[in-house]
């Protein structure tokens, strides 16, 4: 039963995965496990993984079959941390843009009291490398229209590294199950979190620009989460009434 989880969905991920499962196994010596959550990768991504595997890493690596996306692998991560007993789950990109050295310092922040630590890029000590100023401004563009709709106490939302105490994983699979296909499940389990009355914090953290493979961003992405945002309220403002779940 490990104490920490580290849920990391990849597609096409060949070039960066060694360097990430690498900086992973020097950071921690015990007490934790990777989920690795493949959309059926076509580029070795899986059987580099599955070399870490055989030198000891400890390591669950899950196939997914079917439609891809980012908010399907996240949720099956979840609940596959949750299976196992973890106490404490982390969810990170596998580009590198995450530095698995600041994991760390979100775990510190649970310590402290906090429910969900999420990594931030613009928290005073936060800061972005190598990133394009066009996707700067659209996370800021982000920000602004995640803020204006959810009212989230976060300056950095879309922020895809994050520390969850099992409590609040827990509850969200028990009353509203993640429903997104896509990336905007990071904005769906934070609004839910929030409504329920759990904690967060951020972390300022560095993120970089992925350094091989290529972004699976695109503006049909985009627009999805762009016209998902403002339905959170509508959909999920009712786990604000504590008074369903006395």
């Amino acid at each position: 039963m490990p104490h920490l989880a580290i849920v990391i969905p990849t597609y096409g991920e060949s070039g960066n995965i060694d360097e990430l499962l690498k900086r992973i196994f020097q950071t921690f010596s015990k007490d934790y496990l990777v989920i690795l959550v493949d959309d059926a990768s076509e580029d070795g991504t899986v059987e580099k993984a599955k070399k870490w595997k055989e030198r000891g890493m400890p390591m669950e690596i899950l196939v997914r079959k079917g439609p891809r996306g980012r908010g399907l692998a996240g949720a099956l991560g979840f609940q596959t941390a949750l299976s196992l007993g973890a106490s404490v789950i982390v969810e990170m990109d596998a580009d590198l843009s995450h530095a698995p050295e600041e994991i760390p310092r979100l775990l510190a922040a649970l310590e402290q009291g906090a429910d969900v630590a999420v990594g931030s890029r613009f928290v005073p000590g936060g800061k972005v490398q190598g990133r394009p100023w066009w996707r700067d401004g659209i996370s800021h563009l982000a920000r602004f229209w995640i803020s204006l709709w959810t009212g989230l106490p976060l300056k950095d939302p879309t922020s895809g590294f994050r520390a969850y105490r099992r409590e609040a994983l827990e509850r969200l699979f028990e009353v509203s199950p993640p429903m997104s296909l896509g990336p905007e499940i990071l904005e769906e389990v934070a609004y839910k979190l929030h409504c329920l009355g759990f904690q967060f914090v951020e972390v300022p953290i560095c993120f970089s620009e992925r350094k091989a493979g290529k972004s699976h961003f695109s503006l049909k992405v985009g627009w999805r989460v762009f016209l998902f945002v403002p339905l959170l309220p509508f959909l999920f403002g009712w786990l604000k009434n504590k008074e369903l779940f006395s």
